[in-house]
């Protein structure tokens, strides 16, 4: 009875796909950042959803053929500007890079999330040895869901 109840498992609709599939579609995908936490290495955390309230509105969409915009919504955060430039996944979709990646005029050179989890509507990542302004972070997390 065990192995039929194996046998007749549906695949998970959130993990079908490749991972690329998963966070781009067939050509782009929007994401916006819903969670977004800074630990130390003394396990002390921040909520950077609180802290910069302005980034909850952004907008990140990734392109299939290797490009990603973050554009500044409605609720605008200082010094930002909408950028555009390219992104890789690796090859066993275990990290995400963001060349160029710039938040609230903070410019990161070649952000690199360690992936947790990539599904159709969400993806999540770690972020090691982060500085944000005063803000100097052994880990940042961060949490995306698919916008509407």
């Amino acid at each position: 009875m065990f192995l039929t109840a194996l046998a007749c498992k549906k695949d998970d609709p959130e993990t079908q796909g490749t991972p690329m599939e998963r966070l781009t579609g067939t050509e782009s995908k929007k994401w916006k950042l819903s969670f977004a936490e800074a630990r130390d290495k003394e396990e002390g955390s921040v909520s950077l959803m609180v802290l910069y309230e302005c980034w909850a509105d952004n907008l990140l969409t990734l392109y299939s053929n290797g490009t990603y915009t973050l554009e500044d919504t409605d609720k605008k955060c200082p010094n930002s500007e909408d950028i555009s430039s390219s992104w890789t996944l690796s090859e066993n979709a275990d990290q995400i890079k963001l060349a160029n990646f710039t938040i609230g005029g903070q410019a990161f050179e070649n952000l690199t999330l360690e992936v947790k989890e990539i599904k159709k509507s969400s993806f999540s990542g770690i972020a090691r040895n982060v500085t944000y302004g005063t803000l100097v972070a052994n880990e940042v997390e961060l949490r995306f869901k698919v916008s509407d």
